[in-house]
């Protein structure tokens, strides 16, 4: 009777760990192509800000009318949570407006600029903008955005376009050739 209760023991003990092991849950870290800390003072890395600063570019700035509930649930786990709010009225307007001329865009990013003591980035490239498949607008374009530290969380306060002469890094700035001068 003893030996029955030993293996009565032995194999709930084995059902009760693979029950474990199958309902734990291991928890992935995104790769970045670099280190990415924080330094004595909290600040973030310059490569961090850049990696951040290429999503956010990549998930604003490339839509179809398709993609518009995509992109917006995307926006509100990137933003800081006083900024959203005011976004989403705008990203609502515009995906309507997307829809109705069944507008897409894509931006192709060419350089970028980051300032991580003030939270500040920029990103250079061409927007192109396409009417079903007839492009109808290709222009280069710089985008500032501004970040939001608690913490270790980074997130985007705000991304908007800015005139090419407030760009504040000189890489991001549009290349000057010898045709302009």
């Amino acid at each position: 009777m003893l030996g029955g209760l030993l293996a009565l023991s032995l194999t709930s003990t084995a059902v009760l760990s693979l029950c474990l092991m199958n309902s734990s849950r291991i928890i992935l870290v995104p790769t970045l192509p670099a280190d990415a800390s924080l330094d004595a003072n909290g600040h973030v890395d310059a490569e961090y800000l850049e990696d951040m600063s290429r999503d956010v570019a990549w998930l604003f700035l490339n839509k179809t009318p398709e993609t518009s509930r995509y992109f917006e649930r995307k926006a509100q786990r990137i933003m800081d949570p006083t900024s959203f709010e005011g976004v989403k009225v705008a990203l609502e307007k515009e995906s309507a407006r997307a829809e109705a001329t069944h507008t897409s865009q894509a931006f192709f990013p060419d350089d970028f600029f980051e300032d991580p003591s003030n939270l500040y980035s920029e990103v250079r490239g061409r927007l192109v903008i396409m009417q079903g498949t007839q492009v109808i607008d290709d222009q280069p374009k710089i985008y500032a955005l501004h970040w939001s530290k608690t913490g270790t969380l980074v997130r985007l306060l705000s991304i908007a376009e800015i005139d090419p002469k407030d760009a504040k890094g000189e890489k991001v700035k549009p290349i000057q050739t010898s045709e302009g001068m």
